[in-house]
């Protein structure tokens, strides 16, 4: 079921995204957002996405609006689409001279060290990000010690409904809410 305009968000995070096939995927990411449905897919290289999903794969990738780059990266491809996607700057050489180059290589984002990120979130300009540990920081650390909330009862024993299975192709907005 479509949630209505009183419930609250849902977001979810698929971790190891590259290693688990989700019928529909590409479908739900495209939809789900007009729904107040996010989604964080966490894999190692888009390339795992890209072997997984064949032919869908770019519609899921170019659904990702924001994308974080952690080092380490290897894949000749992610990288030059990295410095691609980077943009270039201008700088004034040694004598004075304006010249262009990107704004970040395939070698600076390969050697990218551990506690950087790159950030591409939509059309914006990139974020060269810091990264730590959960364990380095006191507040995320307390955060770990919560105890598991325990589920009863709501949660089904079999395969749960994606929203395009829960609302016919021609069926309206107003239709789904009355």
């Amino acid at each position: 079921r479509i949630p209505g305009k009183n419930e609250l968000d849902i977001f979810n995070v698929i971790d190891e995204a590259g290693s688990i096939f989700i019928n529909g995927l590409s479908t739900a990411l495209s939809n789900a957002r007009k729904y107040a449905c996010g989604t964080v897919l966490c894999c190692q290289s888009t390339n795992q996405i890209s072997s997984l999903y064949k032919d869908e794969a770019v519609n899921i990738i170019s659904n990702c609006l924001t994308k974080l780059y952690m080092g380490g990266q290897t894949s000749l491809e992610t990288l030059r689409e990295i410095e691609a996607l980077s943009g270039k700057t201008v700088y004034k050489d040694k004598k004075g001279v304006e010249r262009q180059r990107q704004l970040i290589t395939v070698d600076e984002i390969r050697q990218l060290p551990k506690n950087r990120s790159l950030i591409l979130a939509d059309n914006h300009p990139m974020i060269k990000g810091r990264t730590s540990p959960y364990y380095k920081s006191a507040k995320y650390k307390a955060y770990c010690k919560i105890p598991a909330i325990d589920m009863k009862g709501d949660i089904p024993d079999g395969p749960i409904k994606l929203i395009t299975d829960c609302v016919p192709a021609q069926q309206t907005d107003k239709e789904v809410t009355a």
